[in-house]
């Protein structure tokens, strides 16, 4: 049994002409990231082929070196206990690589302009491969549904006429779907029936999560069993893509016959000196131990990972759409009212000068403000205001420093607001009150209807603070796609 802290040990990947790591800028166009855009992971390959590699390298001479039995014996044995599926070793062959292994089959199968189905979106070597060796690829997409994509069968049996050959990706990449034995069922019979050969790519077959089970294309019918070629390989699950070891399955004799020959003849059948004893290695008790131990630790860092954008969407949205809410269920009403305030203003407004000004962009502000608050919030209601004062409180320290800067003059404008709507509350009650760029108003110089309006328009003016807070939250609208793909991350959790 692996040790607990086996996963979690950080292997530096730098100085040692990584992959991933070298190309990293030239894909995302920095380097700070997480390079996650080639399927290379970061655990340590697991012990037992470590050992098998030091066993082979202590031989002192790499030379050829063949297949051999227990090579075979072992693909055959993982797909008895792993998925129901039948294999003898005569329909096994080696091949460099599951895309060596479509390439090899596009060339053998099919001719220059034949027409190749695909189903986007998928692994990019599905359409790069046929192009490069001037075949059509024909995208029959998927049709996305309620939580991933699905077959469009509608849009298949068109899109499969006049085609020599569908490259099927099986469970799929990227969507991450484990395809039911119904739809390859019914894929298969399509194939059939226009006669085009189907090449399933079946690479990350072994490493579903949600106690999911793996579906080998072939297995699902007569049709599909006939018509088909499968390729496996142990190097994404078990860690080992520099060794390049895959094999291709075929089940019909005369498909068979005609693919064999061509790897072989075209010299693409041996493999290296440390693929064969890998392979082997990982298709044992051994492996399917390390593979159960590594699955359940994947499936942890995905909780972890929906967990944390869902708390990341929270602090955005909480310290952007929270704080608007607390300002405008604050201010709601006054808001309404100062609509209304404002005719008045208009009408009555005789030795308050300072309003004439105020006034023009007064149906803007007002207007502004009420849409806001309705179209995002609701009616305004205390208890609301004090939910969301209290996510505020509890989201600030974890947000980014633009939103703390939206939220810092959000808060301004509540000081400022209630400092402005006291003294106004002083004017009118008092008069004699002393306000930035005017004149003493008195309250003898002031009708209520104008106090009414001074009121509720100095409300809208100091909370012109929100204005940064409300952009802010239109820029936020894209928190529902991310939610979405928090929805798919959750869905192939447990695929």
């Amino acid at each position: 049994m692996t040790s607990p802290s086996y996963f979690d040990e950080i292997i530096p990947r730098e100085g040692t002409d990584s992959y991933k790591l070298k190309y990293l800028k030239d894909v995302c166009g920095r380097t700070d990231v997480i390079p996650m855009w080639v399927a290379d992971m970061d655990f340590r390959t697991p012990p037992f082929v470590m050992d098998t590699i030091q066993r082979r390298l202590q031989q002192g001479i790499l030379g050829y070196t063949c297949t051999n039995e227990a090579y075979f014996n072992a693909i055959c044995e993982w797909n008895r206990q792993e998925y129901g599926l039948d294999v003898r070793p005569e329909e096994i062959s080696y091949v460099p690589g599951v895309v060596s292994g479509i390439f090899l089959s596009l060339l053998r199968f099919t001719e220059k302009g034949d027409k190749i189905l695909i189903q986007e979106p998928v692994y990019h070597p599905f359409h790069l491969v046929p192009e490069a060796n001037e075949r059509q690829v024909v995208m029959s997409s998927l049709r996305e549904s309620a939580t991933s994509f699905e077959v469009d069968f509608d849009r298949l049996r068109q899109d499969i006429k006049g085609c020599k050959m569908m490259i099927l990706c099986n469970p799929h990449n990227p969507a991450g779907i484990c395809w039911s034995r119904e739809t390859l069922r019914e894929v298969a019979h399509i194939c059939a029936e226009e006669n085009v050969l189907v090449v399933s790519d079946e690479i990350h077959c072994d490493m579903l999560l949600g106690g999911r089970r793996h579906v080998p294309f072939a297995s699902v019918s007569d049709e599909a069993r006939m018509n088909s070629i499968t390729l496996q390989a142990p190097t994404k699950t078990f860690n080992l893509p520099g060794i390049v070891s895959a094999h291709a399955i075929v089940f019909n004799p005369a498909i068979r016959r005609k693919l064999f020959s061509f790897i072989e003849g075209s010299d693409q059948d041996l493999g290296n000196v440390l693929c064969y004893d890998c392979t082997t290695a990982c298709y044992s008790e051994e492996g399917r131990q390390w593979r159960d131990e590594m699955i359940k630790y994947v499936e942890g860092n995905v909780d972890l990972v929906v967990e944390r954008m869902a708390k990341e969407m929270m602090t955005r949205t909480s310290c952007t759409g929270a704080i608007l809410q607390m300002l405008s269920h604050g201010l709601m009403t006054a808001l309404f009212f100062a609509l209304i305030g404002m005719i008045y203003g208009r009408a009555h407004t005789r030795d308050i000068r300072y309003l004439g000004g105020l006034m023009k962009i007064m149906p803007f502000l007002a207007v502004g403000y009420v849409i806001a608050g309705l179209a995002n919030l609701g009616l305004p209601g205390f208890s609301g205001f004090i939910a969301e004062m209290t996510i505020f409180v509890g989201s600030f320290a974890n947000a980014d420093m633009f939103h703390r800067a939206c939220t810092i003059i959000a808060c301004c404008s509540i000081v400022v607001t209630a400092v402005y709507i006291l003294r106004t509350v002083g004017f009118i009650l008092f008069g004699d009150v002393k306000y930035p760029h005017c004149d003493t108003v008195k309250l003898t110089d002031a009708t209520w209807d104008e106090r009414i309006a001074v009121c509720c328009l100095i409300a809208c003016v100091a909370g012109l603070g929100c204005f940064p807070l409300w952009a802010s939250h239109v820029i936020d609208s894209g928190v529902l796609p991310i939610l979405e793909n928090i929805k798919n991350i959750s869905v192939i959790a447990g695929m």
